[in-house]
C-alpha cells in the first residue's frame, strides 16, 4: 500500500473485480450458446414429428398450405426474415424456419394475429441471438463473422422495436451496442504490479491509471451484462418455441387444454423484449456491487449519458491489446 494514495489498493481491487465480472458475463453467454445447440436438436425432433402427423415432409411445404390465411404483411415479414438471416449463421437460419413452422401451426390454434405477433418477436429474439454470438466471435477473433452478426443484430432490432413499441429500452440497447467491440478488451487489461511504487509521483500516476481503468471497465461490464441479458431473452423465447413444438407434435388437432397452453406460451414469449432495459441491467449490477464502489465508478446518470451519447454504428474491430 502506498503512503500517499492508500486508496490505490481499493481501486486496484475494484478494477480486478470488474474484469472478473465482465469475463463471467462473457462466459455465461458462451455456456448458454452451447446449451442452446442441444435444445435446438430437441426442437427439431418435435418439428419433424409435428410435420409427419400433418402429412408434410418439409416446413416449406406445410407453410405453403397454412399461409393461405396469413395477411400479405405477415407473409412478406416472414420472407424478409428468411432472407435477412439466411447467410448470417446456419443454426440461426434453421431457427427462423422453425419459427415459421410454429407460427403456421400454432397460428391455427392461437389465431392468425397471434402468428404475426409471434414472428415479430421472433425477429427481435433472433437479433438478440446475433448480439451474443457476435460477442463470442469477437472473443475468438473471428472478425468477419462478428461483423456480420452484429450488423444483422442492429438492423433486426432497429426494424422491430418501432412495431413492438419499446422505444426507451430500444434506444438504450441500440446505443450500447456500439461499445461491444470494446468489451473483449477487458480480458487484455493487465494490472499486475501496478501497486509497487511508493514515490508520490508514481502513486499519483497509478491513481489516474486505475481510475481510468475503472471507468472504462464500468462501460465494458455494463455492455457485457446487457448482451448476456438479451441473449437470455432470446433463450426464453426459444424455450417457449420448444414448449409449443412439443404440444404440436402430440396431435394434429390439440385438445382444449393444449390449445390454452399454446396460447399462454405465445402471450408469454412476447414479453421478453420489453423486460431488458438500462434500469434492469443497472439494478442487477448494483446488487453485485454492495460496498465495492469507489470514487472513480460512474454514477447511474453518468453511465446513462455515456451509453446514450452516440448512436452511430461503425463496427471497426482492433486487437483488444491496443
Amino acid at each position: 500500500m502506498g503512503m500517499w494514495y492508500p486508496n490505490n489498493t481499493k481501486r486496484h481491487d475494484r478494477a480486478q473485480q470488474l474484469i472478473t465480472q465482465t469475463n463471467d458475463f462473457q462466459a455465461s453467454v458462451r455456456d448458454a450458446s452451447k446449451t442452446q445447440d442441444n435444445l435446438r436438436a430437441d426442437i427439431q425432433e418435435d418439428v419433424d414429428a409435428g410435420l409427419k402427423i400433418r402429412g408434410y415432409t418439409t416446413i416449406t411445404a406445410m407453410m405453403t398450405a397454412y399461409q393461405k390465411d396469413w395477411s400479405e404483411k405477415d407473409k412478406k415479414h416472414y420472407e424478409d426474415m428468411v432472407t435477412q438471416f439466411a447467410n448470417v449463421e446456419e443454426n440461426l437460419a434453421t431457427e427462423i424456419k422453425i419459427m415459421g413452422y410454429v407460427a403456421s401451426a400454432a397460428g391455427v390454434v392461437g389465431g392468425v394475429a397471434k402468428a404475426g405477433l409471434l414472428l415479430e418477436h421472433g425477429k427481435i429474439a433472433a437479433g438478440f441471438r446475433c448480439l451474443g454470438e457476435g460477442l463470442l466471435r469477437l472473443i475468438n477473433k473471428e472478425t468477419e463473422a462478428a461483423t456480420r452478426l452484429l450488423k444483422t443484430a442492429v438492423t433486426a432490432i432497429q426494424e422491430t422495436v418501432k412495431i413492438l413499441e419499446i422505444p426507451e429500452a430500444a434506444a438504450k440497447i441500440l446505443n450500447a451496442i456500439k461499445f461491444i467491440a470494446k468489451v473483449v478488451g477487458a480480458i487484455a487489461i493487465v494490472l499486475d504490479g501496478i501497486l509497487i511504487g511508493f514515490d508520490l509521483y508514481e502513486e499519483h500516476k497509478q491513481k489516474v491509471e486505475l481510475e481510468d481503468a475503472i471507468k472504462d471497465l464500468n462501460v465494458k461490464r455494463f455492455v457485457a451484462c446487457l448482451v448476456g441479458d438479451l441473449y437470455s431473452a432470446y433463450r426464453v423465447y426459444m424455450g417457449h418455441i420448444y414448449s409449443i413444438t412439443s404440444d404440436l407434435a402430440e396431435s394434429k388437432k390439440p385438445d382444449d387444454r393444449t390449445q390454452q397452453r399454446i396460447k399462454k406460451d405465445i402471450d408469454r414469449m412476447t414479453k421478453g423484449a420489453k423486460a431488458v432495459t438500462f434500469d434492469t441491467v443497472w439494478k442487477k449490477l448494483q446488487d453485485k456491487d454492495v460496498g465495492a464502489y469507489t470514487d472513480a465508478d460512474y454514477k447511474k446518470e453518468e453511465l446513462a449519458k455515456i451509453i446514450s451519447k452516440d448512436s452511430r454504428f461503425e463496427f471497426k474491430f482492433t486487437d483488444p491489446k491496443h
